[in-house]
C-alpha cells in the first residue's frame, strides 16, 4: 500500500506574500472613514489574527468600539485597493515549484477571506500552483486557524498525519 503524498498548507499573509502594504493602507483607510488620524500606526505585529482581532486592537488605541462598521471600511479598501499592494516574497514561486516536483500538494489556509486570498494569487500569478485555496467566509465561518484547518482536512479528504501547516503564528 502507497502512503497518501504529503499535503503542505501554506498559510498567506507572511509566508507566501508580504502583504503589510496594502493592509496598513486598508486599516488606515477604515480609521479615516471613522474620523481617525491613523498618523504613524504600526500595525506589523498585528498582522496575522483574524482582522476583527487586529481592528479591535486598532481601534482600542483610539477609544473606539466601531468594529463593524471598521471591519467594513477595511474589506470594501481591501477589496478595490489594498490586495493589489500585496507581493510575493522573492523567490516563492521557485519554492512553490520545487514543493510540487516531490509530489507535495499544496493549499493555502489562511484567516484573510478566500476570495481575497484567491484574488491576490490570480493577481501575482501563483494561483495554479495551489491544490485548493481556503479562508474565512462570510458571517464569520472559518474564522479561526483551528477550524479552518479541520474543514480543510475534510473537504479535501486528507490525513492530518500526512500534513504539515506552514508559516502560521499561532
Amino acid at each position: 500500500m502507497t502512503a497518501a503524498p504529503l499535503s503542505v498548507l501554506l498559510d498567506l499573509d507572511g509566508t507566501i506574500v508580504d502583504s503589510q502594504p496594502g493592509i496598513a493602507l486598508s486599516c488606515e483607510a477604515a480609521l479615516t472613514a471613522l474620523g481617525h488620524r491613523p498618523d504613524g500606526l504600526d500595525i506589523a505585529a498585528l498582522i496575522g489574527p483574524p482582522l476583527e482581532e487586529v481592528l479591535g486592537t486598532v481601534l482600542a488605541r483610539f477609544g473606539d468600539d466601531r468594529l463593524d462598521e471598521a471591519v467594513r471600511a477595511y474589506r470594501d479598501h481591501y477589496g478595490r485597493v489594498g490586495l493589489l499592494e500585496t507581493a510575493a516574497y522573492p523567490g516563492m514561486a521557485a519554492a512553490l515549484d520545487g514543493l510540487r516536483a516531490t509530489g507535495a500538494r499544496l493549499f493555502v489556509a489562511t484567516s484573510k477571506r478566500r476570495v481575497f486570498a484567491e484574488r491576490i494569487l490570480e493577481h501575482l500569478g501563483l494561483i495554479d500552483r495551489f491544490d485548493g485555496v481556503h479562508g474565512s467566509e462570510p458571517g464569520g465561518a472559518l474564522d479561526h486557524k483551528a477550524a479552518l484547518i479541520a474543514e480543510v482536512l475534510r473537504r479535501e479528504g486528507l490525513t492530518a498525519g500526512r500534513c504539515l501547516m506552514v508559516g502560521d503564528r499561532r
